[in-house]
């Protein structure tokens, strides 16, 4: 059983048919701001959700603000993912716009490895300047029950005024 907290609020980007909306939303959030590009995704999404996420991604800083970002953009090509039009940079310009709590970030495992792991030393270092402790972990999702063969590098910023207070975030085990 879920214990009850205050409510808080998030934002769902790349939201797809509603999967994290549904699990935050279970875990006492709710959604002020989701979008994404996909007409047949929006469509699922409403039929979960009761409303119909934006298309356009880009109004994200237009969105009324929130406790929680989570963003799980999908995966572009592995070449050029240093260029900051991409969307994992996108991303960190609403973190920066917004000063969410809590972020929670999924990318491809590829993104870690990007010249030798500059791009995410960057990415990294421009969060911790925007204000944020981050975590970094890859997870294996058959390890959490999913059907889904998949392993992605799970990113987590807690503002750093939040962070003075809650400490460090703990991945499950």
């Amino acid at each position: 059983e879920t214990k009850r907290f205050r409510k808080w609020t998030f934002h769902d980007g790349f939201c797809g048919i509603g999967g994290g909306t549904i699990g935050l939303g279970y875990a006492g959030g709710k959604c002020t701001g989701a979008f994404d590009n996909d007409t047949r995704a929006r469509a699922v999404y409403k039929a979960h959700a009761g409303v119909e996420p934006g298309q356009d991604w880009g109004r994200m800083l237009q969105a009324p603000g929130a406790d929680v970002y989570y963003g799980a953009a999908p995966c572009e090509d592995r070449e050029g993912l240093e260029n900051k039009d991409r969307l994992i940079w996108k991303q960190l310009e609403w973190m920066k716009h917004h000063q969410y709590k809590v972020v929670v970030l999924e990318t491809v495992v590829h993104f870690k490895r990007m010249h030798n792991g500059e791009v995410f030393r960057q990415f990294i270092g421009e969060a911790q300047e925007a204000g944020y402790v981050m975590h970094c972990k890859l997870l294996f999702s058959p390890d959490y029950g999913s059907a889904a063969a998949r392993r992605r590098i799970m990113l987590v910023g807690i503002r750093k005024d939040v962070h003075g207070v809650t400490g460090d975030f703990r991945f499950p085990t």
